[in-house]
């Protein structure tokens, strides 16, 4: 079933978080985020073509505490070739 939405409603910006970091702490171009049950943030960083050093999962919460990445470039098991989403069970 599909809800309608306000059209007139505004959203508010509340804050940024993470930065911009190849290698662990940040995001090297995100292109999806999941939250999970323990409220922590599971970003999906695809990289670029010129670099595939930053494709990874970063792993953080909204206060910017920092929990670690999973992943890497490859086809190998716990590798990601060209992610574009992420979801969790």
């Amino acid at each position: 079933m599909a809800e309608t939405q306000d059209k007139n409603q505004r959203l508010e910006y509340n804050r940024t978080i993470g930065v911009t970091a190849m290698f662990g702490r940040g995001f090297y171009y995100p292109v999806d985020i999941v939250a999970g049950a323990d409220d922590r943030l599971y970003v999906l960083n695809r990289s670029s073509d010129g670099d595939k050093r930053g494709v990874r999962v970063t792993i953080m919460n909204l206060d910017e505490d920092y929990f670690g990445i999973f992943g890497a470039w490859g086809a190998e098991n716990g590798q990601f070739t060209w992610p574009n989403s992420i979801t969790m069970d």
